[in-house]
């Protein structure tokens, strides 16, 4: 029996026996009804524990419920997780079977292949067998071939110790040979000088015939002479721009100066007197004049080049031909040849005296600021804004080409042995050259200006130079010692010229002035 069915049979006994000493015993009626009160409170208390009880129990089977629902939620994730484990390996069987199919294709095909190449290489075999055949052939051959090489060898060997020989020997015939060229060459200077000499003797006459005071003349071999300065003589005022050019005749007695407006004055060496202006029409930028004094040459704008009479001032031709302005011109020392340069990229070579065309040279990229001829006519030799000095034969063909400058050619000069040539540029500097070699020989760097205009003394010993720096530099042209720095113009210095007495000094300036210096 369950504790709670005893629990109700002793309330019950409890209260048959009360009720029974009740009727037995009014006396204590009053002790029973406080009895029977305290018992209807522990019935009561009873029933109430009696319900939390199953209220209690009622948890407790809510709680199994719930411990039962996890475990089942756990075990359908945990079935999930083998359903997808599952998943996947149905999905790598899948593919290992595709893989194995792919395999198998794989394996028939390269089988196939296998077989062919089988086939292929005992169809090669012959070939092979031949090729191999062959191969010893050729080993054999390079065998016999190197052989031969080794007996060449031998015999180059005692080639190159012939060559050596012959070498040394050419070596002795060379210096020989420069030796008679260098004596040519002097023979031809002696030539063309008494050429000159003979001119100016065959005009001293012409002149004298006429009336004429003669002027004693130059010498034609004058001495050697060590320059060390210059002394200003004179200034000459006239032009009203700058003096782009001058230049000195052969007997001294006159130069000519050129202004960039085209003006051209004929001046007194000795006096500074001016003789004529000739007007011109059109820019100027070099002039020239003839070894016999008897002519000289213009070149400007528009491609001109005008041909004047020294003695009387008339123009007696004008030249066409290039396309733009005509920087520089040049006169070869037998006077029968006129070298022009221009700013259409060309060099011109005419005839001076009928003023035909010769040769028109190309070989510049852009203007030719310079020319310059040998004394013995055979070399003629050109400077560019491309920077570079291009050497011709009298016939026109390009002899060479010297680079080494980083600016504008801008004036040349060339000795009188022609051995030299010296170039001045808008680099600031003035190079020395070999000009039968085309070496290098030394840079001078003493001005700091653009070098517009070079002269060299009739002995060779003295080299001038004049520059956008305003000065004047004279040269040592043997030891390339810097003799002295002239001063006097007030802008650029743009023409210098040396007369034939190799004392006198012309230079022609941007302060529209030329000055008359004595070479000391």
């Amino acid at each position: 029996m369950s504790k709670d069915k005893s629990d109700w049979i002793v309330i019950i006994l409890i209260s048959l026996g009360i009720g029974i000493v009740a009727s037995l015993l009014p006396s204590v009626h009053s002790i029973v009804q406080s009895t029977v009160s305290i018992i209807s409170t522990i019935i009561g208390a009873a029933v109430t524990r009696q319900q939390q009880k199953k209220q209690q129990q009622a948890l407790i089977t809510q709680v199994k419920h719930l411990e039962l629902l996890s475990q089942k939620k756990q075990e359908i994730a945990a079935l999930e997780t083998r359903i997808t484990a599952l998943k996947a390996e149905v999905k790598t069987l899948e593919s290992s079977h595709q893989m194995k199919e792919k395999l198998e294709t794989t394996s028939t095909r390269l089988k196939g292949e296998y077989e062919e190449l089988v086939s292929r290489i005992s169809a090669l075999k012959p070939e092979v067998d031949r090729l191999q055949l062959e191969q010893q052939i050729i080993l054999e051959a390079i065998q016999v071939h190197q052989q031969e090489y080794r007996r060449v060898e031998e015999l180059q060997r005692q080639l190159r110790h012939q060559t050596q020989e012959s070498q040394r020997n050419l070596l002795g015939l060379n210096e020989e040979a420069a030796q008679l060229h260098g004596t040519i060459q002097t023979l031809q200077s002696e030539k063309i000088e008494l050429q000159t000499e003979i001119r100016q003797i065959q005009g001293e006459i012409y002149k004298a015939r006429n009336g004429e005071v003669l002027q004693p003349l130059v010498p034609i071999f004058p001495t050697q002479k060590n320059i060390t300065n210059a002394t200003l003589i004179n200034t000459l005022i006239g032009h009203d721009r700058p003096v782009e050019s001058v230049a000195i005749s052969p007997n001294g007695n006159t130069f000519i100066s050129g202004g960039d407006n085209g003006t051209i004055k004929i001046w007194d060496l000795r006096t500074g007197e001016l003789k004529s202006t000739l007007t011109g029409r059109n820019g100027l930028r070099s002039v020239a004049i003839s070894p016999d004094g008897n002519t000289f040459v213009s070149g400007g704008d528009n491609g001109m080049i005008k041909i004047w009479d020294l003695r009387t001032g008339e123009l007696k031709s004008t030249l066409t031909g290039h396309s733009g302005w005509v920087n520089s011109v040049a006169i070869s020392a037998d006077g029968e040849t006129l070298v022009s340069g221009g700013d259409d990229n060309t060099i011109k070579i005419w005839n001076l005296a009928t003023g035909e065309l010769r040769y028109t040279l190309v070989g510049h990229s852009i203007w030719v600021r310079s020319v310059a001829i040998t004394h013995d006519s055979t070399t003629l030799v050109s400077g560019s804004n491309d920077n570079t000095i291009k050497i011709w034969d009298r016939e026109g063909r390009l002899k060479s080409t010297l680079t080494g400058h980083s600016g504008s050619v801008s004036s040349l000069a060339i000795s009188p042995n022609g051995n030299t040539l010296v170039s001045g540029s808008d680099d600031k500097t003035i190079k020395i050259w070999h000009l039968g070699t085309g070496e290098l020989k030394s840079t001078l760097t003493s001005h700091s200006g653009w070098v517009r205009s070079l002269a060299i003394s009739p002995d060779g010993n003295t080299l001038v130079s004049g520059s956008w720096d305003n000065t004047i530099k004279i040269w040592h042209l043997g030891t390339l010692k810097l003799q002295s720095t002239v001063t006097g113009h007030s802008n650029w210095v743009l023409s210098v010229a040396i007369g034939p007495d190799g004392n006198t000094l012309v230079s022609g300036s941007s302060d529209k002035t030329i000055k008359i210096w004595q070479l000391k």
